[in-house]
């Protein structure tokens, strides 16, 4: 439908054939993987597919999702069960690399507007990390598991994927693309994750990116942040989704008497956000326990968050193809031909560009298919305007 460009626009698809949005996403990822052939704007449009549907259709309220939740045996999987371990960087990582100066100028250093105050807490947790540098445990020091891989978490994986994504993209945002603190990051992050793998029924009938506005404020509250309040979240997410303003204008609160209660992301976050997430938020205050810092989730790498364009030619060649960047490579003039459907003159006008090019002056030479690899330098230039002129006059004969 999308390759006709059909009015119609998703979720109607769903409607029509009575599909779940929950199961629908299980057969994009498979369906671009199997199909090597697939247009790149089909490809971006599943992409934009799925997407919808982990930000807000597959937690709907009659969503098989939560049926899938309610009878797993396992919990809500957190991030760093879902991600192989080379994809995820713990807060201990985060601190060694901004101090070994490896890490992102954006993250170890702090941006102009961080206060001192700030400044002091991040220095606090890294003598912290130096008290608790050697673990206690094995599940202290990181292990080395395989990620799960059952449905339930393979779902997951994508919705962490896309709030990362969005996350890292705040971030860059609300500090002027000076960046936000590693040590801050880390903060928002396991608030986040919180919300999700403790309180997943926040998700219930509402938008990923409400709880990531959410938690984006709170975790710049906690930390004295001054650049993190909900005037400059808003404006932020404007210019990342210009075209969403209901996600933050009309978001879900409750329902009474039969119809939703719906109102603005401020008053979700003081009436509903607050009161279920305000005991965890208080162990990152300044004045909570030392050892509160290991509590701290993994956050995912952000340099591997954007897919590579390279793609595997097949299995069994280790020859990559990518997308040609043709901006570089188009002449100033194009001449286009459709068959049938072009008028006369338009081929009349390649032909006489490609007589011109044969009183041309000399170019480089290229080699054609009759053409000999010799060591000699060529003698013979006329060959190449033989060839020329031979197709010209095939050319003209049809």
């Amino acid at each position: 439908m999308f390759c006709y460009n059909s009015q119609r626009e998703f979720p109607w698809i769903l409607e029509v054939f009575n599909l779940k949005s929950y199961h629908f996403c299980k057969i994009t990822e498979p369906l671009i993987r199997a199909e090597k052939g697939l247009w790149r704007e089909v490809i971006k449009h599943l992409n934009q597919i799925e997407e919808q549907i982990l930000e807000c259709h597959a937690w709907k309220d009659d969503s098989p999702l939560w049926d899938v939740i309610s009878r797993a045996q396992q919990n809500i999987p957190q991030c760093k069960e879902v991600f192989p371990q080379w994809r995820i960087e713990t807060f201990q990582e985060s601190l060694r690399n901004d101090d070994n100066g490896n890490g992102a100028a954006s993250v170890a250093h702090p941006s102009p507007g961080c206060s001192r105050s700030n400044q002091g807490h991040l220095d606090a947790n890294r003598a912290a990390l130096q008290r608790s540098s050697a673990p206690s445990s094995p599940e202290a020091s990181g292990d080395n598991r395989p990620p799960r891989c059952d449905s339930l978490a393979l779902f997951f994986r994508k919705v962490y994927h896309l709030a990362a994504v969005r996350f890292f993209d705040m971030c860059e945002r609300l500090s002027n693309q000076k960046g936000i603190q590693k040590d801050i990051q880390h903060k928002i992050w396991t608030c986040f994750e919180h919300s999700l793998v403790a309180h997943i029924d926040l998700m219930r009938d509402r938008h990923l990116d409400q709880l990531l506005m959410c938690a984006l404020y709170v975790g710049g509250k906690v930390t004295n942040f001054e650049v993190i309040n909900f005037e400059a979240i808003l404006k932020c997410y404007r210019e990342q989704s210009p075209k969403k303003s209901h996600v933050y204008r009309r978001v879900y609160l409750r329902r009474t008497a039969g119809q939703d209660e719906r109102d603005d992301v401020i008053r979700f976050y003081n009436d509903i956000y607050v009161s279920r997430m305000s005991g965890f938020v208080k162990s990152f205050c300044s004045g909570g326990r030392t050892n509160d810092i290991v509590c701290l989730t993994p956050l995912p790498r952000a340099k591997y968050m954007l897919n590579s364009p390279k793609r595997q030619i097949s299995p069994n060649v280790k020859l990559f193809v990518s997308p040609l960047k043709v901006d570089h490579f188009v002449t100033p003039e194009r001449h286009t031909y459709h068959f049938s459907q072009s008028p006369a003159k338009d081929l009349l006008r390649i032909n006489e560009t490609v007589r011109s090019a044969c009183v041309d002056v000399a170019r480089k030479r290229i080699l054609l298919d009759g053409d000999a690899l010799e060591d000699k330098p060529p003698t013979k230039k006329h060959v190449l305007y033989e060839k020329i002129e031979a197709f010209v006059r095939g050319r003209q004969d049809t």
